[in-house]
């Protein structure tokens, strides 16, 4: 992996990140990449609430700041501020409405493996972004029971990360002395669960698997303690049970809420695709009438035209009419021309045999 992305070169520094407070934290449904429109798997959530269990107890017993899909401010490729949701993070600062990645100590994502894009986001941008910003550590976690992977850990040496070497198979933090990570069997895996984390030597323990211990505990006691009012051990039992069967039914309302609001954004963007369609078809509909507008205009144009050259051509028939009438009695003046010069050659030629008899009478 290398950050040739980014403008600077690693052995320089980033320029300084004044802390902004956040205004736009997206469209707040949790771990929901809006970049890629990738929401999170079961998995993911399940790990999530693993890792956060973890480093909540870290952030009780020091004074730094745990975080979770929480807006961050970094330099992006151009070196303009923008914000990212890192999927956990520890920072060294009071003031998390303004965080930046060069107060984070511990920064990590739970690597989406189902979506190609989303994976090399995980994996590959965010892991140069941070070793940019000089982020101490950076941790990417597998979630998923189908990949044999369970964690990378990062640790910046000379302005570049390097993986983190485990100890006797442990991942202990340069950074956060006492906080480590252990990769457990893969027979012991559960979604969400595949490693177990330690702090100053001691286990941390989800709030669930306290409660299966504190479970197994009461009845083991109850076996060796007879004399217990049995109703009042069972109320007990039944007001844990009640507990945990709150705080399940909580956590299913949060991953319901989420797929609500995943479903609610999904429902919206489908809403917009439509109204876009919907403009389209208005438009293509608009230009379709002036198309026929336009046809309709060029039809009666051309009737017209062809009106027009009807009457052209009745005005021509009658011309030619007229003229045949013309040359008619053009023809019938002619012959009575004719037929007068042709009576007065016959009166002439009758007067000259009269005269010719009548010399011919005198003669004799």
């Amino acid at each position: 992996m290398n950050s040739s992305a980014y403008q600077y070169e690693m052995d320089a520094s980033l320029p300084y990140l004044e802390p902004i407070v956040h205004t736009d934290f997206g469209e707040e449904i949790p771990y929901y990449d809006e970049e890629l429109g990738v929401g999170q798997s079961h998995g993911h959530s399940e790990m999530v609430y693993t890792i956060s269990t973890a480093l909540k107890t870290v952030a009780a017993e020091t004074p730094y700041h745990y975080i979770s899909d929480h807006p961050v401010w970094y330099w992006d490729e151009n070196l303009k501020k923008k914000v990212f949701f890192p999927d956990f993070s520890l920072v060294k600062t009071d003031h998390i409405k303004s965080v930046t990645a060069q107060q984070m100590l511990l920064v990590g994502e739970i690597v989406t493996t189902h979506h190609k894009a989303k994976r090399e986001k995980d994996t590959v941008r965010m892991y140069e972004r941070n070793q940019a910003h000089r982020v101490p550590e950076f941790l990417l976690l597998f979630p998923e029971m189908d990949d044999d992977r369970v964690l990378t850990w990062y640790v910046l040496r000379n302005g570049k990360y390097e993986p983190l070497i485990p100890k006797n198979g442990i991942y202990e933090s340069v950074v956060i002395p006492g906080l480590a990570i252990e990769p457990i069997p893969k027979e012991d895996w559960r979604l969400g669960c595949k490693f177990k984390a330690l702090w100053r030597g001691r286990l941390i323990r989800t709030s669930m698997e306290e409660y299966a211990l504190r479970r197994e505990a009461e009845w083991r006691a109850q076996e060796h303690l007879e004399t217990i009012d049995v109703h009042v051990y069972r109320a007990n039992v039944a007001e844990q049970e009640a507990i945990a069967e709150r705080m399940r039914a909580k956590e299913e309302k949060q991953r319901a809420e989420a797929e609500k609001q995943r479903a609610d954004a999904e429902r919206q963007r489908a809403d917009a695709e439509k109204q876009r369609a919907d403009a389209e078809m208005q438009r293509a509909e608009a230009e379709r009438q002036q198309a026929m507008a336009e046809m309709q205009r060029a039809e009666a144009e051309r009737q017209q035209a062809r009106t027009e050259m009807q009457r052209a051509e009745a005005e021509k028939q009658r011309a030619e009419a007229e003229k045949i009438r013309a040359d008619l009695e053009k023809l019938k003046t002619e012959e009575k021309s004719r037929q007068v010069i042709e009576e007065k050659q016959r009166a002439d030629r009758l007067e000259a045999e009269l005269e010719a008899l009548k010399r011919r009478l005198a003669g004799e």
